[in-house]
């Protein structure tokens, strides 16, 4: 608890000195992009929108950097609302239909860009994309990822740029 308040501390405080130092009111990106992959899941635990943590993928972890999905959607994390001066990232489980080289579980945990819809869009349905392991310190995307999906110590991939998952699913 002491945490939460800490970053809600954090957060205003940065608030005001970027709203000062500008005279303007900043986007909510301008000052997530301050915070530490960390603080920004605790952020996202804070304001309601993730009750799990978002795994990211370490130096000698022996898992590929990049890694061809294709499999089925058995679970999503949606984001609050549509992007715009406010951005997140959802979050979706795939059970794999095909063996990754060096990719040993079953599922993959994936990050998506202003992932927002209704789960009968997107559950059951198969999906194919490319993706790349998540880094801590690495930015991905912007904003906080909104996730309620446990990984079970899995690191998530993030969607290659300018991949979007669109309701049109294969």
């Amino acid at each position: 608890m002491k945490k939460l308040l800490c970053l809600t501390i954090l957060l205003i405080t940065l608030f005001a000195q970027n709203n000062f130092a500008q005279n303007t009111k900043p986007p909510l990106t301008n000052i997530t992009s301050t915070l530490t992959e960390e603080q920004k899941a605790q952020l996202g635990l804070l304001v309601g929108i993730s009750s799990q943590p978002v795994i990211y993928g370490k130096k000698g972890d022996n898992l590929p950097k990049k890694i061809k999905v294709r499999g089925t959607i058995e679970e999503v994390s949606f984001v609050p609302f549509y992007c715009g001066t406010i951005c997140f990232s959802g979050t979706a489980k795939i059970k794999l239909l095909n063996k990754i080289k060096g990719y040993k579980p079953e599922y993959a945990y994936v990050v998506i860009l202003c992932f927002i819809g209704k789960e009968a869009d997107y559950i059951n349905k198969i999906i194919e994309v490319e993706a790349t392991k998540l880094r801590e310190g690495k930015t991905y995307g912007c904003g906080s990822i909104v996730n309620s999906i446990d990984s079970k110590g899995v690191a998530f991939y993030g969607l290659d740029k300018n991949q979007i998952l669109k309701k049109e699913v294969l």
